[in-house]
């Protein structure tokens, strides 16, 4: 089951909005401004750009409710990775569930990146015929030459 979420009271206002853009809609028409015009289309523009501003410069925030039993009890399945999450409070698990959030807010991001680079670079280069190590003394080099 579920936890249910209940709409707030935005949800509620949302309705008035439309019915007040509908009108103001209909009073430009009527009053043939175009000052009316210009605050609008600039208001539409503002609108807009600041809400994107606002969202690029405030972090996102995990969501660390289960969503089986509804406590904030969410944590990653293992500290080296960011695959896998596990209710605390009720045992709940996801193999597949994203905790790339909680990682970020952990701390714990840099090391697993840098860590999951290191294992594609040394599975790259086992499979590649000519690795680093059979490689290393024949680059020719300003310092190697004397």
């Amino acid at each position: 089951m579920q936890a249910r979420v209940t709409p707030g009271v935005a949800a509620w206002l949302v309705p008035g909005l439309f019915l007040g853009a509908v009108l103001t809609g209909v009073a430009l028409v009527r009053a043939g401004s175009q000052a009316w015009f210009v605050v609008v289309l600039v208001g539409l523009v503002v609108l807009p750009a600041t809400w994107v501003l606002a969202s690029a410069l405030s972090p996102a925030k995990s969501d660390r409710r289960c969503p089986a039993c509804g406590q904030q009890a969410l944590a990653r399945r293992s500290p080296d990775s960011t695959q896998g999450l596990e209710c605390m409070a009720c045992g709940w698990v996801d193999e597949e569930a994203s905790g790339w959030l909680l990682a970020e807010e952990e701390g714990g991001l840099d090391q697993i990146v840098r860590a999951r680079l290191g294992r594609a670079a040394g599975s790259k280069a086992s499979r590649n015929p000519v690795s680093h190590e059979r490689t290393a003394g024949l680059v020719d080099s300003p310092a190697d030459r004397g």
